[in-house]
């Protein structure tokens, strides 16, 4: 993105690695699609297009194309395209290829809608996080932020009304359960939180009540906290393990740094891999 974006020369070989890449259904990640990897492409092919560079070939075009339909396939009823982080580099690619886009394919307002409803929430209180949504808030893309004043920027963005939170100091039940593939470990336990913290003071609060048992193990990334162990498991990059957090059968949206669980929630996590 940046070669093109500042009109550097894109090797050939990088282009056909690109576009081979997407003509193969390799943008994945635990064995589905990946919707931000493939933006980011998606992106690379358009600026390509857009220069008319002499290596951006038909199958480029194909690939790019397949690209944007891809993205098209993962937008969900509330505006998420894919999942939350993923939506503010998916409306960049949307729109830097609004061309291959078919007609009320995509509501772009409603994906913005979405983005701007999180943001009280505190969804993208990190900066790895904000830094993903705010050129499609700002109505740009990764292809032409380094030609914008910063300084001449109004803010004028319409941020929806503060959620309302229960009263400072109001207690919540959360249930947290742990197991791995095989079973060979499994744990549950009750734990009373304030309401409005994060799910990583429930794996505190049960440590602190069961401390072997509910040991675990973290890191901190961009992105906040990221569990790496519970009781001695931990998740390996090789083999492609990881913990992965459920509320109730579903994923949660966000990792256990922001994520904040509701009254009589259970939340599970399960070693499983990507």
């Amino acid at each position: 993105v940046a070669f093109c974006a500042n009109e550097v020369h894109v090797p050939s070989a990088a282009v056909d690695r690109l576009t081979g890449a997407a003509l193969r259904d390799n943008f994945t990640h635990g064995g589905r699609f990946s919707v931000d990897t493939a933006s980011i492409a998606a992106l690379v092919l358009a600026c390509l297009k857009k220069r008319d560079c002499e290596n951006f070939s038909a199958e480029a075009e194909t690939a790019l194309e397949k690209l944007v339909a891809q993205i098209l396939s993962h937008v969900r009823v509330d505006g998420t395209i894919g999942n939350l982080y993923s939506t503010g580099q998916a409306i960049e690619a949307l729109r830097a290829n609004q061309d291959l886009v078919p007609a009320g394919a995509w509501d772009c307002e409603r994906s913005l809608r979405k983005v701007l409803e999180e943001i009280p929430k505190g969804s993208f209180d990190r900066p790895q996080a904000a830094a993903q949504v705010v050129p499609s808030l700002e109505g740009q893309t990764l292809l032409n932020v380094n030609h914008l004043k910063c300084s001449s920027d109004i803010d004028n963005l319409p941020l929806s009304p503060s959620p309302s939170t229960a009263p400072a100091g109001g207690m919540i039940s959360v249930d947290y359960t742990f197991a791995d593939r095989r079973h060979s470990i499994h744990d549950s336990v009750t734990v009373e939180i304030s309401s409005g913290q994060v799910l990583f003071k429930v794996l505190e609060k049960a440590r602190a009540m069961y401390p072997v048992r509910f040991r675990f193990e973290y890191a901190m990334t961009f992105w906040g906290e990221s569990i790496t162990g519970i009781r001695g498991i931990a998740s390996n990059r090789t083999a492609h393990t990881y913990w992965q957090f459920l509320s109730g059968s579903q994923p949660i949206p966000r990792g256990v740094g922001s994520y904040i669980p509701s009254d009589g929630e259970h939340i599970t996590a399960n070693y499983t891999t990507w």
